[in-house]
Parts: C-alpha cells; structure tokens; sequence
C-alpha cells in the first residue's frame, strides 16, 4: 500500500458468533486490497467467539467487553482503530473480494467523500434473494440531506474515521436503526456519501429468524426519527419531513407486529388482526392480512413464512 492509497480497518462486532465468524475473517482476508487492520470486539459471548478469532493469531485484533450491544461493541472497534476508513462487517456476513479495491477507486475520482455506500446481496438459508438496491430503493447522489432524514439509502458503508468520532459514534440506546441515525448526524454536519453501484457485501440471513429481526429493526427506525426530530440544526421544513417519515415506520412497525402475531398464531394474531382493522389509517392491504389473519389463520401463517424467505425480509430496507 503506497502513501496515496487510503488506509481501511474492517471492524466486526461480534455476538454469540462462532459458527460464522471465521468465514467472515477469510472473506476479510480475501480483499484484493488488504485492509492495514481487522478489528473484533467481542461483545460478551459466551460461546467460542475469542477462542475462534484467537486463532488467526495477531491477524487480527481482539477486544473483549460485557454485553452491551452492536452498537457499542462498533464504537469500540472503531476506537480502537487507526485506518483512515472504516468498514463495518457483522459477524455473520461476508465481504466480497473488491469491497475496499472499489471503494479505493471512487476515493480516486471523489476524494472529498466522507462515506461510501455500495450495493450489496441479500442471501436467505444460503440463496440469493436479491440485491439491495433496486427499483424501488435507490442511492441518492443529489439532496442527501432531504433524502437521509426520508430513509436510510446508505448501506454498505465505510466511514471516515475522524468524521465518525466527531459526529458521535452510535447511540447504543437505539438498538437498531443506529447506523441510519449516525449517518443522519454526519449528513446535517455537512459529510457527502459516494456510491458504488455493485455488490461489495452479501448478506446472510435465516427465514426463520426474521419476524423478530423485522419487528425490532422498524421500531429502531421509529426511535432514530423521534431522536433526529429533536435535533437543533433541522429547519421547521424538515422538522416536518422527520415527523411524516415517522409516521410511515410507525405504520411499518404495526404491520410487521402484525406478520409476527400471524406466524405465532392463536390469541396473539387475533388480538393483533382486530387491532389493525379498528384503525382508520390502516392501508388496505394491511386491512386484508389481517382480514385473512382472522378468517383463515393457517393460510394466512403461510403466507406470511413464505414472503419472508422470498423477500428476504429483516434488513434494513424496505419489506418488498
């Protein structure tokens, strides 16, 4: 690496993760551009996590610390990094091999970038289901600052070092939603995010794992919009644009406690179908899940299993 190519630190927060967290090292090792350091903290597993990282040697650095959550184990990672750049990889995900070589090259052509996005695949019990972006989910190139406090159209991020500390890190107080939250902070402080419009990173997630995932990753987004609603450098116009986009991720969060009601069925998804119909603002098709819910609780169950493995359903973008 010569003194004009861009330093970068991967950093891996992980948790109860020793099933995958070596196949997500190697992908780290694996980049055509080596990253000057790989970072895990460890966030209060009591599985073999340290032992299974241990085992890389001084490859990689170990931090350990009581559970505290994945927002506060990046915060330390990230702390404890010194790479101008860094990039986040959670402990069951893979970077693919041209993850930091791509961004390197955007550095050459954008070098004012403070963040970089790219896209990204979505992989459900080990197939690709789709890709991150798409039609209707797009990088924004132009009005970041109107379009960050709409929606998180930043995935795949690597960070200016500097520029995250300065803005705060991210509020482990969130749960999730805390990098939308983070990048709203960096965004209203002035930081231009750059794209690269290709797969740098696959997600890997289980079916049967994301009704919950979805119900806690939507009421992230509620909180991070209540957090940004109250901070001094919105204008009263995008004061307001918070607080409409607040009220869509509320209205998201009903539906996917609905989908989790549904696949548990019984008294649960009744209470939750009747819920929904009483609201007056409950859209249409939300009204006919949990009109199904109630006339036909199995079938209704079954399609709501088969359009999370389908969708991919439980990142953080939209449930398509």
């Amino acid at each position: 690496m010569n003194a004009r190519t861009p330093s970068f630190a991967v950093i891996v927060p992980a948790y109860e993760a020793e099933k995958t967290i070596a196949e997500a090292l190697e992908s780290a090792f694996a980049q055509t551009l080596p990253p000057a350091e790989i970072i895990v903290c460890d966030d209060g597993s009591a599985d073999r996590t340290s032992e299974v990282v241990e085992g890389f040697g001084d490859r990689v650095t170990l931090i350990r610390q009581a559970n505290q959550g994945p927002s506060a184990a990046r915060n330390a990672a990230i702390g404890a990094a010194t790479a101008e750049w860094v990039v986040n990889l959670d402990a069951d995900d893979l970077l693919l091999p041209d993850n930091l070589a791509a961004r390197v090259d955007l550095l050459a052509r954008e070098p004012d970038l403070e963040i970089i996005a790219s896209d990204g695949l979505v992989e459900v019990d080990g197939i690709v289901r789709r890709n991150l972006y798409g039609p209707t989910w797009r990088f924004e190139p132009g009005d970041q600052r109107r379009a960050i406090l709409e929606r998180c159209f930043i995935v795949c991020w690597a960070i200016r070092r500097d520029s995250f500390l300065l803005a705060g890190g991210f509020d482990p107080g969130l749960g999730h939603a805390e990098d939308w939250e983070c990048l709203i902070r960096l965004i209203l402080g002035g930081a231009r995010a750059g794209f690269v419009d290709e797969p740098l990173m696959r997600y890997r997630l289980r079916a049967g794992s994301l009704s919950n995932q979805t119900v806690e990753l939507q009421l992230g987004h509620v909180l991070a919009m209540r957090k940004t609603a109250d901070d001094p450098r919105l204008t009263a116009a995008e004061r307001d644009r918070v607080i409409t986009a607040m009220s869509g991720y509320e209205a998201d969060l009903r539906l996917a406690r609905l989908r989790e009601a549904v696949l548990a069925g019984g008294a649960v998804a009744r209470a939750e179908a009747r819920k929904a119909l009483r609201r007056a603002d409950t859209p249409l098709p939300t009204r006919a899940k949990a009109g199904l819910a109630l006339v036909a609780p199995g079938l209704a169950r079954r399609a709501a299993a088969r359009r999370g493995r389908e969708t991919g359903a439980g990142v953080t973008l939209p449930i398509e």
